[in-house]
């Protein structure tokens, strides 16, 4: 009954020890980055019909193909309701809320491509995003 004790200390003592991430490897974003929309501001009519504008970087580094593409999504409380991907830099996206009495939050993301990818790294980028809030 002692060995099965002890042999099993190891083995959890073992997984806990190989179970350990490197932070800094999973946070580290090397390479190009984008710039995050700006003036991102939203209007609601009826109670029910989102309009959101904002404007387009001018800062996007050459590395870029362009157009971009704006990525939203729209959240309703914690759950994420429609994602869609907007093709050739738009300023502006409408909206109906399906559920006008609950809480809406949608995010709002540049979305691009490297002109030339590297092995092994994704050539899709994402800015940070922006966030409004709906009633």
């Amino acid at each position: 009954m002692k060995k099965i004790f002890i042999v099993s200390n190891i083995m959890l003592l073992a997984l806990a020890m190989t179970g350990c991430i490197d932070r800094d490897v999973l946070d580290r974003k090397d390479g190009t980055s984008l710039p995050a929309v700006q003036e991102l501001k939203s209007s609601l009519t009826n109670g029910r019909d989102a309009s959101l504008q904002w404007t387009v970087p001018s800062n996007i580094p050459a590395e870029i193909r362009r157009p971009l593409s704006v990525y939203i999504q729209v959240y309703r409380g914690s759950t994420l309701e429609y994602q869609i991907s907007l093709q050739d830099e738009p300023s502006a996206w409408n909206y109906t809320l399906a559920e006008p009495e609950s809480k809406y939050r949608v995010v709002v993301k540049m979305q691009g491509w490297l002109k030339e990818k590297t092995t092994g790294i994704s050539d899709e980028i994402y800015s940070p995003g922006q966030t409004v809030e709906l009633n």
